[in-house]
C-alpha cells in the first residue's frame, strides 16, 4: 500500500462506498463497501477507468474534469452504475477534491434508496429540533406567570386570619410548584431519546422502584440512598437536569439491544427509537394490517395506511386511489369555480 493510500485507511470502516481517483480519473483506491457495490475486489478495481462503470460517461467526465480544475465539489443524484450480468444500479454520487500525491478526487457512492433514507432522517432531526424549540418557548412563557401566581398566593396567605382559608392558597401554591416542575422537565436539555453505543432508545425511569432497579443494573445500588438528588420524586423533580444528564451518560455504555433486554427485564418502560424504515417493517403493524398495498394508475404499487377503524356490519370500502397528477380534473372543473349558474345568479368558490 502506498503512503497516500495508507492515509485513506480510515475509510475502510465506513459503510458507504468510497473510491479515490487520480487526475486521469483512474481508480487508485476503493474501500470494502465499494468492493461490495461493484462486486469485485480492490485489486481488480485499481487501475480501471472510473467512467467505464457508468452509463453517463461523457456528462460525468465533463463534471469531474471541471471539479478537478476548479476544486469544487460535484453531486449527481442519478448516476447509473453498469454491472455486468446484473441490473443497473442508480446511485447518488458526491465528489470532493483532495490534495494527496496520488489522488485528485474522492468519490462517495450511495444507492438512491440509502440517500433518500438519509434525507428523511435529516428532515426528522430538523423537525424534532423545531418541536423542541417550540416546547421550550412555550414552557418559558408559562413559567413567568406561574411565578407571579405563586407569589400572589403567598402574599394573600399572609393577609388571611382564618386557617381554613389558607388551605385554598396552599392548593394554588402546590399546583404552581407541580406545574413549575413540569416546565423544568420540558426545558431540561437531555429530555430526548437517549443515545446508546449504536443508536437511540426511549426510557422512562419514573418512580422509586424504577430508580432502585436502574441503579442495580449499573452496579451503583447505593446511589438511591446516598445521593439526595435521586432519593425521592420531589428531589428528582428539583434536580431534573442533573437526573437526565446522569442517565444520558450511562446509556452510552451499552448497545440499544442490551439496554432493551436489561430494562425490560427490570420492568422499566423502554422502547427503541424507530426510523421510517423500521416502522414500515414493524412486525406488529404488519400483523395488524396497518399498511395496505394499492395500484396507482401511473406510479404502480403504493403502500398506504389502511382505514383505522373496523366495523362488523358496515366495513369501510376500498381506499380511494391517489390523484394522478396536476390538472387531472381540469376538464370536470368549471373555469370560474363551482356554484349555481343561472340568470343573474352565480356563486363562485
Amino acid at each position: 500500500m502506498s503512503s497516500s493510500a495508507a492515509e485513506l485507511a480510515g475509510l475502510d470502516l465506513l459503510p458507504t462506498a468510497v473510491v479515490a481517483l487520480d487526475a486521469d480519473l483512474v481508480v487508485r483506491y476503493a474501500n470494502p463497501a465499494a468492493e461490495d457495490l461493484f462486486s469485485t475486489g480492490e485489486s481488480a478495481l485499481r487501475g480501471q477507468s472510473f467512467l467505464a462503470f457508468f452509463a453517463e460517461r461523457d456528462a460525468l467526465e465533463r463534471s469531474l474534469r471541471e471539479a478537478t480544475r476548479t476544486h469544487w465539489d460535484y453531486a449527481a443524484q442519478t448516476v447509473t452504475c453498469l454491472r455486468p450480468g446484473r441490473e443497473p444500479l442508480s446511485l447518488s454520487c458526491v465528489v470532493t477534491g483532495i490534495e494527496l500525491r496520488d489522488f485528485a478526487l474522492l468519490v462517495e457512492l450511495r444507492t438512491i434508496e440509502q440517500q433518500l433514507r438519509l434525507v428523511r432522517e435529516e428532515r426528522m432531526v430538523i423537525e424534532q429540533q423545531s418541536s423542541r424549540e417550540l416546547l421550550r418557548n412555550l414552557a418559558h412563557e408559562i413559567k413567568n406567570p406561574l411565578g407571579g401566581l405563586r407569589g400572589s398566593a403567598q402574599l394573600l396567605e399572609r393577609e388571611l386570619d382564618r386557617p381554613e382559608l389558607r388551605e385554598y392558597t396552599q392548593v394554588i401554591i402546590q399546583e404552581s410548584d407541580r406545574l413549575q416542575a413540569l416546565m423544568d422537565r420540558m426545558l431540561a436539555p437531555h429530555r430526548a431519546p437517549y443515545r446508546t453505543k449504536d443508536g437511540y432508545v426511549c426510557v422512562l425511569i419514573y418512580n422509586d422502584k424504577h430508580w432502585r432497579s436502574f441503579f442495580k443494573l449499573i452496579g451503583r445500588e447505593e446511589m438511591f440512598e446516598s445521593d439526595p438528588r435521586f432519593s425521592s420524586q420531589e428531589a428528582r423533580s428539583r434536580n431534573i437536569g442533573d437526573v437526565y444528564a446522569f442517565v444520558a451518560a450511562q446509556m452510552t455504555t451499552r448497545t440499544s439491544a442490551e439496554w432493551l433486554r436489561l430494562l425490560k427485564a427490570a420492568d422499566i418502560p423502554v422502547a427503541p427509537l424507530n426510523s421510517v424504515d423500521d416502522v414500515i417493517d414493524d412486525p406488529h403493524l404488519g400483523e395488524s394490517g396497518f399498511f395496505v398495498m394499492t395500484e396507482h394508475p401511473t406510479e404502480g404499487r403504493l403502500r398506504l395506511m389502511a382505514t383505522p377503524s373496523a366495523w362488523s356490519r358496515t366495513p369501510p370500502g376500498a381506499l380511494r386511489a391517489a390523484r394522478r397528477g396536476v390538472g387531472e380534473h381540469r376538464e370536470a372543473t368549471p373555469p370560474h369555480g363551482f356554484g349555481l349558474v343561472g340568470e343573474g345568479n352565480h356563486v363562485a368558490c
